[in-house]
């Protein structure tokens, strides 16, 4: 039978950063393996429990942990802001659950993003299952205007300007997240959303 928890991993400005716990409750290992999740949706709209049930299912029938996490999301906080926070809500949940000894990263298109830096930058961890995600943002495709975004109705960069929040956050409804991230492909100004300065991006850069 599969067990479902939600605890809070760290409070950021008034912004509670949550994860959701899925295991069996015959488990009771502490060196279970232990998948942890983040989703995907441009690093701009998204919510931790966007992974269909199934995928879970299967993980917990094999005697995984699986574990959901927020991140923050931008252009509210910079990526490199974003990252840190999240470095510190794995922190927080390895010293509850004991995570760290037999860990899995899992990401999502922009999550599997996330996950290659956390790899890059010391999280340790024994495998990294990536769904349809990418290891660089400073791709033409990502720093230009996107043909594909481009075929839809245009979101002006002032009219997406004015669906930003005063204070951060780790979800938001579609409606007013995803034209955001529209625009931002629309005009090739994501990238820019996402970094403090132009300069900052090196520390951005993967090598394959």
């Amino acid at each position: 039978m599969m067990e479902i928890q939600t605890i809070s991993a760290l409070n950021y400005k008034n912004t509670s950063i949550c994860a959701t716990i899925y295991s069996s409750s015959d488990n009771q290992g502490t060196n279970s393996t232990t998948i942890l999740y983040l989703h995907g949706g441009g690093l701009v709209f998204g919510q931790r429990d966007d992974l269909p049930k199934s995928y879970i299912e299967k993980f917990i029938k094999n005697n995984c942990v699986f574990i959901s996490i927020d991140y923050l999301l931008s252009p509210e906080v910079k990526l490199d802001e974003m990252l840190k926070v999240l470095k510190q809500s794995i922190s927080s949940i390895s010293r509850q659950y004991q995570i760290s000894n037999n860990l899995f990263l899992m990401g999502r298109s922009a999550g599997a993003y996330l996950c290659y830096l956390l790899i890059r930058d010391g999280i340790k961890a024994k495998g990294f299952i990536s769904l349809y995600g990418y290891h660089q943002i400073t791709l033409p495709e990502f720093t230009n205007p996107a043909p594909f975004y481009t075929r839809f109705p245009r979101v002006l960069p002032m009219n997406a300007q004015l669906l930003v929040k005063q204070y951060p956050l780790v979800k938001g409804p579609m409606q007013d997240r995803y034209p955001i991230y529209l625009s931002g492909r629309q005009f090739g100004t994501w990238i820019n959303s996402l970094v403090p300065l132009r300069s900052c991006l090196v520390s951005l850069i993967l090598t394959q």
